[in-house]
């Protein structure tokens, strides 16, 4: 257990790839409103002012370090406008939070222009967290998957890839989720 927290506590610490980001609307094109890199940490109520509105976030969208919220935090937290995230989407230790469905639920592409580690999607350490439910997701152009250590996680087992992703199945890391300990 210590080696896995180590691996990205320590990622995030000496690469200073996780940066504190206010988000920042950069252009709007007709309905197409353009935002920076987005940081969401440490409290629930960062998400409205900071996704509100972005149909596209040129870079990465940094969800992380929300330990004081309960599932009921979250409800009413939607962005239906958001259909791409140029660069990553990271996931880690955000209590409460049951699934993206709601939160994101026209989410269809993940460029990874650039990647956390070769990761395009990094889900870790989610306690809460019970399933991906980004349904619209089609494409992630560049990079692999790594969702690890989601104790409440399932059906995750149950997702195409190799449909989504334009790298081998091998390149991802995909462990210590609930779904690897039923059955």
């Amino acid at each position: 257990m210590y080696q896995v927290t180590s691996w990205i506590l320590f990622t995030l610490a000496s690469t200073g790839v996780l940066i504190h980001a206010e988000a920042e609307i950069i252009s709007t094109r007709g309905k197409e409103v353009v935002c920076t890199t987005t940081d969401v940490r440490n409290q629930v109520e960062q998400f409205r002012p900071k996704l509100e509105n972005c149909t596209v976030i040129e870079g990465s969208l940094q969800i992380l370090l929300i330990e004081h919220a309960d599932t009921y935090a979250y409800e009413g937290l939607s962005f239906p406008n958001l259909v791409e995230i140029t660069d990553y989407l990271l996931l880690y230790r955000v209590y409460g939070l049951r699934t993206l469905s709601n939160m994101f639920p026209n989410l269809a592409v993940i460029r990874g222009q650039r990647l956390f580690f070769n990761y395009a999607l990094v889900v870790f350490e989610m306690p809460n967290f019970e399933g991906l439910g980004l349904s619209s997701l089609t494409t992630i152009e560049r990079g692999a998957v790594r969702i690890e250590k989601n104790s409440a996680m399932c059906y995750i087992n149950t997702i195409d890839w190799d449909r989504i992703l334009n790298v081998r199945m091998d390149d991802n890391f995909i462990m210590e989720n609930k779904d690897d300990k039923v059955g």
